[in-house]
Parts: structure tokens; sequence; C-alpha cells
């Protein structure tokens, strides 16, 4: 490892133990979009370990991102999440398997848009106003809907 690595690696362990909830959640969506683009990369480039480490590591973050749902407390919503995430591990591995870039932007789309949902979601508690619930039937990109009960459908389809 080299001097400005070490560095680097100091300061995001430092990052990880002083964040809280939301931070960590986007602190693992980051990682895990960064990760996929390079594994895009080595990809393109034909360089087959360092894009089976960088699926590798991107299907881990997913995967802590699955371990870290509460089902009982969580209901619907994370029921949903929990599908979401092993659909995408299934996809990557796909991806992995066909050496398919189309099946890594797809996860990339997915994990921005829940990347995004967090964000939102941590701006507005930040600055404690009300979350609004929005109308029944709608849509988050194309795979995503809230209904009127508010649970959340995920379309996990190809």
């Amino acid at each position: 490892m080299s001097y400005g690595q070490s560095y680097a690696t100091q300061y995001r362990q430092m990052e990880v133990k002083t964040a809280d909830q939301f931070e960590l959640l986007l602190i693992l969506y980051k990682g895990a979009i960064g990760k996929l683009q390079s594994a895009k990369k080595h990809l393109q480039s034909g360089d087959i370990e360092a894009r089976v480490a960088a699926l590798n590591k991107a299907t881990a973050m997913i995967g802590e991102l699955q371990a870290a749902l509460d089902i009982e407390r969580g209901g619907q919503i994370a029921q949903s999440l929990d599908r979401l995430y092993t659909y995408m591990t299934t996809r990557l591995a796909k991806a992995n398997l066909l050496q398919s870039e189309e099946q890594i932007d797809e996860v990339i789309k997915l994990l921005a848009t829940l990347q995004s949902a967090w964000e939102e979601a941590q701006t507005l508690l930040a600055n404690e106003n009300p979350v609004a619930i929005p109308n029944s039937g709608t849509t988050y990109g194309d795979r995503v809907t809230l209904h009127q009960n508010n649970s959340m459908k995920v379309s996990i389809g190809a």
C-alpha cells in the first residue's frame, strides 16, 4: 500500500466509525456504485481478475445493505428491499458469468435510485420537515411503486 492510500484508508475508516445510520447507508450505496463502475471498466479492458474483485466487493456491500434490514419493524418496505437486494446480487452473478455490461448498468441504476431516496429522506429529517406521502400509485423509476396502503412494490423482471 502506498503512502497516499494509507491516508485514504484511514480517512475512510474514520468516516465509517463516526457516521450515523443514513451516512453508513450512503457510504455503502456510493461504494457499491463505485465498484460496479470499476467492474465495467475492467470488463471493457478485459481484466478478468479486477472485474471479479470489483463485482465481489459490490456484491458484499449489497449484502451489508440487505443484512441491515429489520424485516419485522420495516414491514413491506423492508421485505421489498430484501427482494430487490437479492435480485441485484443475482443480476451481478449473471453479469459476471455472461460478462454483461447491461446487467451491471441495471444494478447501478437501482442502487442510484435507492441512494437518491435515502439522501432525500436524510435531508427531510435533518430539516425536520414532515415527510410528504406521495399519491397512491406513485412510481419511482420503472421498477418501484408506492401503493395506497403505503406498501412498496418492486418489480423484479428482466
